[in-house]
């Protein structure tokens, strides 16, 4: 019986533990006279053991020599090496690396796994922490600042931040299980780390800083700032804001002159819009006949479903998220929105009222209030709340 290279390597994908062998393989390495030593030759990452098709060709090419049969392909199972057989040896050998290969399956991630366990995780490349940023760099054997760059090559869209599925991509990168969906942490029945498995953890720990909080939170918060420092009087009644968006009617010269048809108006939809837009998060807009924009009224916003989620309770906030406020009516001024920007003490947001943009606490807004688990807001239900019964107060996020 002839056993083909190509068979001999995906046969034996979950390598050979050349520290640690199974005691079958002990004793055929004896019965050919060969030594635990000559077969430590191959492994040439030196992690003890052979695995990855590299070092299992060069298995292959040095059971061949032992062969007889003319072809560097295969080598014939009946073969003698010593006192066993080249059949037995690749069935001790085999069976090594069934029992790693069962290890390897419960150090595997899949690429679906992965993404969905870190659904709303994400690594800011320039606030990376030095420890993680450092555990990275000595994965791939790099510098940090090499590291750095090379965590900027995945962010495909530019936007300074990696997704989930950025970050699975890069860490497939250094993986060699073979497989473009799965990441193997960890080989053989020793445990040892991979490479990927390295970057795996020095990555996950960054993740999980900013696991469920809002993926844009400090971005947000930052332009909030920056607008109520240069132009937070501006959003107030009676006065022309300033907007950043060049699509937005009547703004010919963003930031730098002031939109006039909006000056009678609230503009709490305006500011909230604004500041999204600087942050480089999308925002729901009304396109107008002319090709410009308006952003949607505040009571909207929590509608569009492919821009933002429902959050489950006040207790779930992060800096970053909105409040909209939908009275119980339809006209111009239907609702109100502001911007979450701490949680400390209770709940702090910026947002702009009839005197300006400005920040305040908002912990009033939940007294007298009934939690909607089918809608997912807080309904008004006193009389003695400052809101008419029936209002709906939404908490959303951008996604």
């Amino acid at each position: 019986m002839k056993i083909n290279r190509k068979d001999f390597i995906k046969n034996l994908k979950g390598g050979i533990d050349l520290n640690n062998p199974n005691n079958e393989l002990i004793q055929t390495l004896k019965n050919a006279n060969i030594s635990i030593e000559k077969l430590k030759e191959l492994d040439k990452n030196g992690d003890g053991i052979i695995s990855g098709e590299n070092e299992l060709q060069g298995l292959f090419k040095f059971i061949d020599k032992f062969d007889k049969d003319g072809n560097y392909l295969t080598f014939e199972s009946e073969q003698y090496i010593g006192n066993t057989t080249l059949g037995d040896f690749y069935r001790a050998l085999k069976e090594e690396s069934d029992t790693n290969l069962a290890f390897n399956e419960k150090n595997t991630i899949s690429k679906t796994d992965f993404i969905k366990e870190n659904i709303n995780s994400y690594i800011i490349i320039k606030n990376i922490k030095p420890e993680n940023l450092k555990k990275f760099a000595d994965a791939i054997g790099v510098t940090p600042e090499k590291a750095k760059q090379i965590l900027k090559e995945f962010d495909k869209d530019r936007d300074g931040w990696l997704n989930s599925e950025e970050i699975f991509k890069l860490i497939d990168k250094y993986d060699k299980d073979g497989n473009i969906n799965t990441i193997l942490k960890a080989k053989g029945k020793r445990q040892i780390k991979t490479k990927s498995g390295k970057i795996f953890e020095a990555l996950k720990a960054e993740l999980e800083i900013h696991k469920n909080q809002n993926p844009f939170g400090e971005e947000i918060i930052k332009a909030a700032k920056n607008r109520v420092k240069k132009y937070g009087k501006s959003y107030a009644v009676g006065q022309a804001p300033y907007s950043p968006n060049p699509k937005l009617s009547g703004n010919s010269k963003p930031d730098k002159r002031p939109v006039k048809w909006l000056k009678p108006y609230y503009k709490c939809n305006q500011f909230v819009g604004d500041v999204l837009y600087q942050a480089g998060v999308k925002v729901p807009t009304v396109k107008q006949s002319n090709g410009t924009i308006h952003y949607a009224y505040a009571e909207k916003w929590p509608n569009y479903e492919n821009l933002f989620e429902k959050i489950s309770g006040k207790e779930n906030v992060q800096p970053g998220d909105l409040i909209v406020i939908d009275y119980p009516n339809s006209n111009m001024y239907g609702g109100h929105m502001e911007i979450i920007s701490k949680i400390k003490n209770g709940i702090y947001s910026i947002g702009a009222h009839e005197n300006g943009a400005y920040e305040e606490n908002k912990d009033f807004l939940f007294k007298g209030t009934t939690w909607d688990s089918k809608e997912k807001c807080y309904v008004v239900t006193s009389d003695s709340h400052y809101l008419r019964r029936g209002t709906k107060i939404y908490l959303i996020r951008p996604t």
